[in-house]
């Protein structure tokens, strides 16, 4: 009876977990499709949490319809930047924010040609320098 009772406990959390990561994938997918951009703010440069890789997180801020939202990236340091280095550059900063429109906590700032190219935003040239520095080119 008790294997009876595990392997039905087993069952039941596996599936939650393959529903929990579907989900999760269908909700990334809606926002890869169906975002808008807002203007954010560089609020901090700290280290990164406990669920997250990198070596200093970039926390910014945004507003959509009158709310402010809060979202952090993480990034690992170059041989020539320091945290140090990344606050004084970025903290205080403006930068444009995608944000799904679903749900707009989720969000992502367009501070590297990698994600300026993932949500056809037109990098401008003023903002090479940042790439730069935080993409360690």
């Amino acid at each position: 009876m008790r294997k009876k009772i595990n392997k039905i406990g087993g069952i039941l959390a596996a599936s939650f977990l393959i529903a929990w990561i579907l989900v999760s994938l269908f909700r990334i997918h809606q926002f890869r499709i169906n975002y808008k951009y807002a203007h954010g703010q560089v609020i901090e440069v700290t280290i990164p949490g406990w669920k997250s890789s990198g070596d200093y997180s970039v926390k910014y801020k945004y507003r959509v319809n009158d709310k402010m939202y809060f979202n952090d990236q993480n990034y690992n340091y170059c041989s020539y930047s320091d945290m140090a280095t990344v606050r004084l550059l970025l903290k205080g900063k403006s930068f444009v924010v995608a944000y799904s429109v679903s749900d707009p906590r989720m969000s992502t700032m367009l501070i590297t040609f990698k994600n300026a190219k993932k949500f056809n935003y037109t990098f401008s040239d003023s903002l090479k320098k940042y790439d730069s520095i935080l993409t360690c080119k």
